[in-house]
């Protein structure tokens, strides 16, 4: 089994960055699954990857894949706001409005930590 170098870990941002900026969204994802599924959760992969996925209509694959990256970060802010987007997209605006992925701080942590 081969390691993995940080290098490689910034490779597969890099390219999920540059994808997204040129509008290849579908090379985005690729990049950014890629690199979520090979090296140390980064909160920027996870967001880029439901990024591209939200632009190319892909909402429920979208929706599945930010409650992954919630549960690993559970405070990000981005990754919220992206879940609350979901939901409403998935038409689940329960969802989206009872605060389970709004952008309201999570319970425990007082408002100036943002």
């Amino acid at each position: 089994m081969a390691t993995l170098t940080s290098s490689a870990f910034a490779d597969d941002l890099d390219d999920a960055q540059d994808a997204f900026q040129r509008g290849n969204y579908q090379s985005a994802v690729a990049s950014a699954e890629r690199g979520v599924d090979a090296s140390p959760p980064r909160e920027a992969l996870y967001r880029i990857e439901a990024e591209s996925l939200l632009t190319l209509g892909r909402y429920e694959v979208a929706r599945s894949r930010l409650e992954r990256a919630l549960t690993r970060f559970p405070t990000s802010l981005r990754l919220r706001l992206l879940s609350r987007e979901a939901d409403l997209f998935t038409n689940n605006p329960d969802a989206a409005d009872n605060g389970d992925n709004s952008a309201r701080p999570p319970s425990g942590l007082k408002a100036f930590a943002w």
